[in-house]
């Protein structure tokens, strides 16, 4: 694409012949100037229904999503980023950020900041970006957040690209059962009775710091 402000000169000739000798002839010559235009470009693409990537992640924990976005206008311009949530989406992240990955390795490193701009961007000049959210407490295994990283034109507001979705699916945190069972339904005065204390973990997360108390009704005995 042509630099916006670029001169374009056209000027055609024509040959003819007459009387066995072979002539030209010019045209006048015109000029038009290339106008700006304005394009943030994001990879990759993606839309509720095919989402650009899936992270699945428990309560409290990070997801993290690698995006590219290039400058695809004729002039130097500036891009705003935003975050936003497309439904349907069963919750929203407890945070989420646009972070400048630097040394375009997907992940957010130390020293990395929070940006809500690209920063001025040449035709053509691509930066790497990671789209950071943290899930809340409390979700049911299965739940789904969808985000979109909007890039919008600061010179022109108009021009945006905003099919950048991706899913966050919440995993099933730790879910500890308890049975308690006895090894009879009745006995006599001096017997000697078993209980045994049955737990299990159901989700997919690591229970721990797991602390077990049996309470038994001496007074009934």
């Amino acid at each position: 694409m042509p630099p916006a402000g670029q001169i374009i000169t056209s000027r055609s000739q024509a040959f003819y012949e007459r009387s066995g000798s072979l002539f030209s002839v010019f045209s006048n010559e015109v000029s038009v100037s290339v106008l700006p235009v304005h394009r943030p470009f994001v990879t990759p693409d993606g839309t509720v229904d095919a989402p650009a990537s899936s992270a699945f992640a428990f309560s409290g924990e990070r997801a993290a999503f690698p995006f590219a976005l290039r400058n695809a206008g004729n002039e130097t311009d500036d891009f705003t980023l935003e975050i936003v949530y497309p439904a349907p989406s069963d919750f929203v992240p407890a945070f989420a950020y646009v972070f400048l990955d630097a040394d375009r390795d997907g992940v957010v490193d130390p020293g990395e900041v929070a940006v809500s701009t690209s920063g001025d961007l040449a035709p053509g000049e691509e930066v790497s970006l990671v789209v950071e959210a943290v899930l809340p407490s409390g979700l049911l295994a299965g739940a789904t957040a969808h985000l979109d990283l909007v890039a919008r034109s600061a010179t022109d507001p108009a021009m945006a690209d905003d099919d950048n979705v991706v899913r966050i699916v919440a995993r099933a945190d730790a879910q500890v059962a308890l049975a308690l069972e006895a090894d009879a339904a009745s006995v006599l005065p001096g017997d000697t009775v078993g209980f045994t204390v049955r737990f299990t973990n159901d989700g997919e997360r690591t229970a721990t710091a797991i602390v077990l108390a049996s309470w038994i009704d001496l007074a009934g005995m």
